[in-house]
């Protein structure tokens, strides 16, 4: 009966006469056995706890370590502290061998609560500037083409990748899309992942270091917001999760950050809500996100590290090369702030983009329209990208 009772034992129970005494005593000596002889069912549910409890327990010391990297980043003044030294030192944790991660459902409260301090941003202004998005949006697709085209060029000359892997590794973005993509081609997946998550730090990195050196310091400065009350950040959240659960369903690139942000700035510019985050929740989020960043090296082999480290400093180099080409030519036929356009136009993750103009005082809607542009391009350029081997 699934606790592995004697058969015999069964057999005399089933010659009671009375049904409900019967029932009785079967269920009695039912639960003597199961204590007393424990079923493989039993050592199923252990090992489950054991496990999540050790997921507990990597998530929060992954997080432990990002928030030491946020102090450390904070007090020597590195830009963007709260995204920027998580992500080194986790990094640097996963590399030297310990397992950083973080539990699933923290990746969409994360997305949500970074799109909600994205939303809080959005005023009238910033949607009269969205009239200047069209144009930029035709500039940014001709600026990931040849993102793409050259550094696909470099890998497979300079670097000697597969023609293949190097497609892969040189698409600027759209991580989980290219990795579920090179499953069914030629290409090697786990340097993809590699090259990639390197682009993905380094540019995480490197922006808001040349905002911080070339741009000045006022232009960034933000007009303060009162910050929303527990009720208003809860109702918001849980509507913002409710949407970005049916964007992520339909699909969407940063399904659950384009909740957040929709839901946020529908809110501010209704008035129903007027204010941003509290900056702890802001904060936590940040340190989560770069926590997340940083887990993309978790187990990674040296060997490995070593021979895509310069294939992926090489992409960084020539992503923000083409980046800052494709801002001037924006910047001179559009009345828009250069450092707006550089973060819009580097290939760097959507949130992580899109975090860093929030932080820096930019306008972060903005920056995510060109983010979520970008990979839907990159949805339509793969399929069309010639991964066949070409002669010499």
């Amino acid at each position: 009966m699934g606790c592995g009772i004697d058969p015999k034992l069964t057999h005399i129970l089933r010659r009671h006469d009375n049904p409900i005494k019967k029932k009785a005593s079967f269920s009695t000596i039912q639960r003597a056995a199961c204590k007393s002889k424990p079923h493989p069912t039993h050592f199923l549910k252990a090992a489950l706890i054991l496990q999540n409890a050790s997921h507990i327990y990597r998530t929060l010391l992954t997080l432990l370590i990002g928030l030491v990297g946020a102090v450390i980043f904070h007090v020597i003044g590195f830009p963007v502290p709260m995204l920027t030294g998580p992500a080194v030192l986790v990094s640097c944790a996963g590399l030297l061998g310990l397992r950083v991660q973080l539990l699933g459902p923290l990746k969409p409260l994360c997305f949500t609560l970074l799109g909600i301090v994205i939303g809080c941003t959005v005023t009238p202004d910033a949607l009269r500037a969205a009239l200047a998005w069209p144009l930029s949006f035709s500039i940014l697709a001709v600026s990931v083409v040849c993102t793409t085209l050259l550094c696909r060029w470099g890998l497979y000359r300079l670097f000697g990748f597969e023609w293949a892997t190097a497609s892969l590794c040189a698409l600027p973005g759209h991580l989980s899309f290219v990795l579920a993509y090179s499953e069914d081609v030629a290409a090697n997946t786990s340097v993809v992942a590699v090259v990639q998550s390197i682009r993905v730090l380094f540019l995480s990195l490197g922006v808001p270091a040349i905002l911080a050196i070339f741009f000045a310091a006022p232009n960034f400065a933000a007009a303060p917001l009162p910050t929303l009350n527990l009720k208003e950040t809860l109702t918001l959240a849980m509507l913002a999760l409710g949407v970005g659960g049916v964007f992520q369903h339909m699909r969407l690139p940063a399904g659950f950050l384009l909740g957040g942000l929709v839901i946020s700035s529908l809110g501010q510019l209704s008035s129903l809500v007027e204010g941003r985050l509290a900056d702890p929740l802001e904060a936590a989020a940040l340190i989560a996100l770069g926590a997340l960043i940083g887990s993309r090296f978790n187990g990674i082999q040296p060997s490995m590290l070593k021979s895509a480290f310069f294939a992926g400093l090489f992409l960084t180099c020539l992503s923000i090369v083409v980046a800052a080409l494709g801002s001037l030519c924006a910047a001179a036929f559009l009345d828009l702030d250069l450092a707006i356009l550089l973060v819009s136009f580097a290939p760097g993750g959507v949130e992580a983009m899109a975090a860093i103009a929030a932080e820096m005082g930019l306008n972060p809607a903005f920056v995510a329209g060109h983010h979520v542009w970008r990979l839907m391009i990159l949805t339509l350029l793969l399929p069309a990208l010639g991964l066949v081997k070409p002669q010499r």
